[in-house]
């Protein structure tokens, strides 16, 4: 449909049962398989569609100025993934109640809802559901509660981490699409350093102005070198680390709500985890926009990310992990969020894991106006070791703890393995699953080897 038109009801029913039909991924509710907004936002009717056990929004309407106006509501996306065949979709990390935004003056909506026929079911991940369908093995992971296990481990998990930063450096956020190529990686991976100062912005000053071609898309398969050059340039043992991986990884599996699939390779006794996903930078977000006024001087062509080892039980870990901005007296980290309306942190144990990991001791929220450019109204501050419950806590990484100890005893040196956590429609169940993949996909499939790590200096 075009953009920032008014379209019929009937029509647009009609338009989403043909279209929807194809992609409805699971049985309905008693509100049916989805459910159509209809809203007005600044005099343009819009709407938008919400699939059952679907993590995320399909804008009908999906110009720019929607596109916004959403992301103001919703104040909670993590990723906007563009594909030409289908709309945009919106990906936030837990289910948004539309209610809770008509507070807002200037948005009202209502609901209709449409049963519609399903197709075959399908995973909906960036992988091909024919990879999963020819994998050699499936194993399913048994979130049993162990009471002995939890007993030993859920009291010292947390005090064990004991995060240390090992590196610093920068990297530039055009990144080359061969997720192998050594050489072009060492480029994105910059010499020489260039740290993000906090710089506390005034009140009541203006946000960045949006920008032309603000969208940065990322290469469609994830690299795991900017890691591994990292560890060579400040020469840190990879060897004797049991995980090595982004944070994300690591948040996605211990959170355990969102869909996921990622790559595993064990060479050693190492676990190599590569996420599959589809990534881009998006200058004209607002939570960017907010970084860029507190760290005023700092290169927006490059992001700041730190080399970090720590501990989940008897599992040493190396990740990296972008951090927004450097306190200058303490050389603490700092972990900004931009929030509309609000100084509330949302999806506090989410935060909490994301600035535990990488060694972040303080989260500070920027309240905005809906206006554009927004207009910054308040500053929190938040000490992250407050942030949650112990308990809440102890109990996200043992759930990360035996996820990775499941992946040390079923994972062997002669393959690939996906590790995935989706509703799967051969076993009619929704959980997590380690794939063992089949020899003709492992091709496509390979992100790192033995030869890379040869090259790198990491001899195996």
């Amino acid at each position: 449909m075009s953009n920032n038109e008014e379209t019929p009801i009937d029509e647009l029913i009609n338009k989403a049962k043909e279209s929807l039909s194809k992609v409805i991924i699971a049985p309905g509710t008693v509100f049916g398989d989805a459910t159509i907004y209809n809203f007005d936002y600044e005099n343009k009717k819009n709407y938008f569609i919400c699939l059952y056990e679907f993590p995320g929004v399909i804008l009908i309407h999906p110009s720019k100025q929607v596109t916004q106006g959403i992301l103001a509501m919703h104040c909670g996306r993590t990723n906007v993934l563009n594909d030409k065949k289908n709309p945009i979709i919106i990906h936030i990390q837990r289910g948004t109640d539309l209610n809770k935004t008509n507070s807002n003056n200037d948005v009202s909506a209502t609901i209709i809802t449409l049963n519609i026929n399903k197709a075959p079911l399908k995973r909906f991940l960036s992988i091909r559901d024919a990879i999963f369908d020819r994998a050699q093995q499936c194993l399913q992971f048994e979130n049993e509660y162990n009471q002995a296990l939890h007993e030993n481990l859920s009291s010292t998990l947390l005090n064990n981490y004991a995060p240390k930063i090992l590196a610093s450096s920068n990297f530039t956020l055009h990144v080359h699409e061969d997720h192998l190529n050594i050489g072009q990686y060492e480029k994105c991976v910059l010499e020489k350093l260039q740290i993000p100062y906090y710089n506390q912005p005034k009140l009541n000053s203006m946000f960045p102005h949006r920008i032309h071609n603000g969208v940065i898309p990322q290469a469609k398969k994830t690299s795991i070198l900017p890691i591994l050059i990292m560890a060579q340039r400040y020469k840190v043992d990879i060897h004797k680390y049991h995980i090595i991986c982004e944070r994300n990884s690591l948040r996605n599996i211990a959170m355990d709500e969102n869909l996921y699939v990622m790559g595993v390779k064990k060479i050693g006794e190492t676990l190599f985890l590569r996420r599959h996903d589809n990534r881009f930078v998006d200058k004209n977000q607002a939570g960017y926009r907010f970084e860029q006024m507190c760290i005023r001087g700092y290169n927006s062509s490059t992001c700041f990310k730190q080399l970090v080892e720590g501990n989940i039980g008897t599992f040493k870990t190396l990740i990296t992990a972008e951090t927004d901005a450097i306190d200058e007296q303490t050389h603490q980290g700092i972990e900004l969020k931009s929030r509309y309306n609000t100084i509330d942190i949302y999806d506090e144990e989410d935060s909490w894991l994301q600035t535990f990991l990488s060694d972040t001791k303080t989260i500070i929220v920027g309240k905005r106006t809906g206006e554009e450019p927004p207009r910054l109204v308040n500053l929190h501050e938040y000490n992250v070791s407050s942030i949650s419950d112990d308990k809440v806590k102890n109990k996200i990484l043992l759930h990360l703890y035996r996820v990775l100890d499941f992946l040390q005893q079923n994972v062997k040196q002669d393959g690939i393995y996906l590790l995935s956590r989706h509703y799967d429609p051969n076993l009619e169940n929704h959980n997590l699953y380690l794939y063992k993949v089949a020899e003709q996909d492992e091709q496509e499939l390979t992100f790192i080897t033995q030869q890379i790590l040869a090259q790198l200096g990491f001899k195996y």
